[in-house]
């Protein structure tokens, strides 16, 4: 059963989900299958018991057409995230912090010019 995740989780022992980029996470939007047919009566029981998990946690939806408007809105939003994060301002590192430091007391002490 062809499925997409809704939101963040993790790849619990229990849920024993296979083929993922990362093993033991499944990042929103993620699309992965739990067996290998569409058919809910022809998955085995613990493959129902995994698909009925995650759908019951709301982690997950169907990747179906009943479920069309609902993916289109999930690749919305991991793409209006991923545009958020790549404009979200980066708080200067260490090393970037004391370079500075560094830069502004030679030039308050005159040893090298500002900018």
């Amino acid at each position: 059963m062809k499925l997409i995740a809704k939101k963040d989780f993790a790849n619990v022992k229990s849920l024993g989900l296979k083929d993922l980029k990362i093993p033991t996470h499944i990042p929103k939007g993620t699309r992965f299958s739990v067996g290998t047919t569409e058919i809910w009566d022809d998955l085995t029981e613990a493959e129902k018991r995994t698909v009925a998990q995650l759908v019951t946690s709301k982690s997950v939806v169907e990747d179906n057409d009943a479920n069309k408007a609902v993916v289109a809105k999930i690749d919305a939003e991991v793409k209006a995230e991923a545009v958020a994060a790549a404009q979200a301002v980066k708080a200067p590192t260490m090393p970037e912090l004391v370079a500075s430091a560094v830069a502004g007391a030679l030039a308050e002490a005159g040893l090298i010019k500002s900018k």
